[in-house]
C-alpha cells in the first residue's frame, strides 16, 4: 500500500490541514490529541455524565426486533448497558445501494478503531448513524455503476428514511446482473430506512456495527429540552454565531450556516424549516406550509411530540452526543469542518465534544492498472497532480521533447530593440509600427512553437491517451474515485474487499491511501 501525505494533497482544506497538524486549540478551543490517550481521557469524561444506556439498548433492541441479529451485533447492544462500553460513531446519508465507496472505507476504519480499542484497555462499539431525517433527494437519489448512472425518480422534501421503497424494483431491473441479495434488502422492506438496515447489516454485521436511527420519538424525548433552548430561547444560535465568527477571523471558511432556528418540522410527507416571527401571533410558523404556533403551542408539541422536530446539520451532533455514550466521530473533511463550529455549545450543554477523527481518503487500484503506471515510470502520487502538471510529468517519463523557443525568444526581443533603436533615429512616431509589427511576429512565433511541440505530443498520442484514461479510473470526471463511483464496482468484483480493507487501515493515520487489489 502506498500513502501520500495529507499536506501534500488538494483535498483537505486548510482548516483539516491545520488540525492535524494541531493549530487549531487557540482558535476553535479544540484539543489535539489523535491518540489513545486521548480517547482515555474522553471516556472518563464521557462516564461521568452519560446516564441513558438503559433507554439506548431499549430502542436499539426495538428497532432491531424485525431483523435477524448476528451475535457480534447482539452483544454489541447488550455491551451497551455495561458502564464500561463506549461508542465510536460515524453517519451517512440514505444513499441508493449505500452510494460511493467512502461509505464503506469511513465505516471500515471506526471498525478499526473498535479493534486496535481491545488492546488499550477500552471497550469501544461502531455506531452507524443513519441520516434518516435528511431530505436532500438529489444526493440519494442516484448511483454510478459500471460507468453508467442510474437514477431514482422522485421528488419532494420528506425525510429519506421514511420514504417507500415501491417503484424500486423498476431500477433494478435496469441494472445488469444485479446481485439478488442486494435487491431483497430493499425489495422485502416498506421504507428506505429499513433497506438501509438491512444493507449495512449484510456487509458489516460480522464486525458487530450496530445502526441507530435517530428518527425515534423515545430518542428525541431525551432531548426535548435542547430542543425548547433552541426554538423557543434561541439559546445556541448566539453562541453558534460566535464560535463562527472566530474560526473565520481565522481565514477560514465556515462549513455550515448558523440559523436563529436550527429545527425542520416533520410532518406527514415533508421536512421543512421553523422559523420565528416576532411581528404577529402566532409567533412561529413552519415554511412553505400552512402550519403555525404560539410558544405556548409549540412548547406543549415539544414535550408531548418531540419526533416531530428533526434538528438541522449542527444540532444533529448535539443529538447525537446526547443520546450515544460516543467517544469519537469518524467525518469526511466537510463534516469535520463544521464540528469546529460546535465546541462552545457543547460546553454550554455540559456534552463532551467527541475526538474528531478525519476520515481517510482511499483509492483502490488494480494490479493491472499498477502494473501499467510502473511500465510508465510513474507513482500513484502523479496521476493526483492537476490536469498541467500530470501532462508535464508525462512528457517527462515518455522524453517528449519539449520546446520552450527561449533561444529564438531572445534572439527576437534583442532584434526587437535593435529596431526600436533604428526608429528612434529616424522617426520616434515610427515606435508603435515596431512593437505591432514585432507583436504579430512574437505571436507567430507562439503558434510555431505550440505547433512543433504538438507534433512532438502526437509521436506518442497513444501512450498519452492510455495513462489519461487511467488517470480517470482514479479520477473520474474530475472527482475523487471515492467520491464518484459505487462501491458495488469493486464490492462484485471482489468479494473479499471489506476484509482487504480492514486489514490494510490503521488508526491514526490521516493519509490519503492506495489499495491495490486483485
Amino acid at each position: 500500500m502506498q500513502t501520500i501525505s495529507s499536506k501534500n494533497t488538494q483535498f483537505y482544506p486548510s482548516i483539516i490541514q491545520d488540525y492535524l497538524e494541531g493549530k487549531l486549540h487557540s482558535i476553535a478551543n479544540i484539543a489535539h490529541g489523535l491518540n489513545w490517550a486521548e480517547l482515555q481521557a474522553k471516556k472518563e469524561i464521557k462516564k461521568a455524565s452519560y446516564t441513558h444506556r438503559t433507554i439506548l439498548v431499549e430502542v436499539l433492541q426495538k428497532q432491531y426486533q424485525d431483523f435477524t441479529l448476528v451475535e457480534e451485533v447482539k452483544n454489541n447492544i447488550t455491551a451497551l448497558g455495561q458502564s464500561n462500553t463506549f461508542t465510536i460513531t460515524t453517519g451517512h446519508q440514505l444513499s441508493l445501494f449505500r452510494g460511493p465507496m467512502f461509505f464503506v472505507t469511513k465505516i471500515l476504519e471506526l471498525v478499526k478503531y473498535c479493534d486496535e480499542a481491545k488492546n488499550n484497555n477500552l471497550q469501544l462499539v461502531p455506531v452507524f448513524w443513519m441520516a434518516t431525517e435528511d431530505h436532500d433527494l438529489a444526493e440519494i437519489n442516484h448511483f454510478n455503476l459500471f460507468g453508467k448512472k442510474y437514477e431514482w425518480d422522485i421528488e419532494g422534501k420528506v425525510a429519506t428514511g421514511r420514504l417507500s421503497t415501491a417503484g424500486l424494483a423498476q431500477l433494478f431491473s435496469q441494472v445488469p446482473d444485479f446481485p439478488d441479495w442486494l435487491s431483497a434488502c430493499y425489495t422485502s422492506s416498506k421504507t428506505l430506512s429499513e433497506a438501509t438496515r438491512k444493507l449495512v447489516s449484510h456487509l458489516f454485521g460480522q464486525y458487530g456495527l450496530v445502526i441507530v436511527d435517530g428518527d425515534d420519538k423515545l430518542l428525541k424525548s431525551l432531548f426535548f429540552r435542547q430542543i425548547e433552548k433552541d426554538i423557543l430561547e434561541t439559546k445556541y444560535a448566539p453562541i453558534l454565531r460566535e464560535s463562527t465568527r472566530k474560526i473565520e477571523k481565522a481565514g477560514y471558511k465556515a462549513q455550515a450556516y448558523v440559523r436563529e432556528c436550527n429545527f425542520f418540522y416533520l410532518g406527514e410527507g415533508f421536512r421543512e424549516r421553523i422559523e420565528f416571527s416576532s411581528e404577529n401571533e402566532p409567533q412561529f410558523r413552519v415554511l412553505n406550509r400552512e402550519v403555525s404556533f404560539t410558544k405556548q403551542e409549540l412548547q406543549s408539541l415539544i414535550r408531548s411530540k418531540p419526533e416531530l422536530f428533526s434538528p438541522n446539520v449542527l444540532l444533529r451532533p448535539l443529538y447525537q452526543e446526547s443520546i450515544l455514550p460516543n467517544l469519537a466521530y469518524v467525518g469526511g473533511p466537510g463534516e469535520i469542518a463544521y464540528w469546529f463550529q460546535l465546541k462552545d455549545m457543547f460546553e454550554s450543554e455540559n456534552i463532551p465534544l467527541p475526538v474528531l477523527f478525519p476520515r481517510k481518503i482511499a483509492t483502490l487500484v488494480s494490479k493491472d492498472e499498477k502494473k501499467k503506471m510502473d511500465l510508465a515510470g510513474l507513482q500513484l502520487a502523479d496521476f493526483f497532480l492537476n490536469e498541467e502538471q500530470f501532462r508535464e510529468k508525462l512528457w517527462q517519463v515518455l522524453q517528449v521533447k519539449h520546446d520552450e523557443f527561449e533561444e529564438e525568444n531572445a534572439l527576437l526581443e534583442s532584434l526587437k530593440q535593435r529596431l526600436l533603436r533604428k526608429a528612434a533615429e529616424a522617426d520616434k512616431s515610427l515606435a508603435s509600427a515596431v512593437e505591432a509589427e514585432m507583436a504579430k511576429t512574437s505571436k507567430s512565433m507562439g503558434d510555431l512553437q505550440k505547433r512543433l511541440n504538438k507534433a512532438h505530443e502526437n509521436r506518442f498520442q497513444i501512450q498519452i491517451k492510455q495513462l489519461q484514461k487511467l488517470r480517470s479510473k482514479f479520477l473520474p470526471e474530475g472527482h475523487l474515485q471515492e467520491r464518484h463511483e459505487n462501491f458495488l464496482n469493486y464490492y462484485l468484483r471482489q468479494p473479499q474487499l471489506m476484509e482487504l480493507l480492514h486489514d490494510v487501515f490503521q488508526p491514526f493515520s490521516f493519509e490519503m491511501e492506495f489499495v491495490v487489489y486483485d
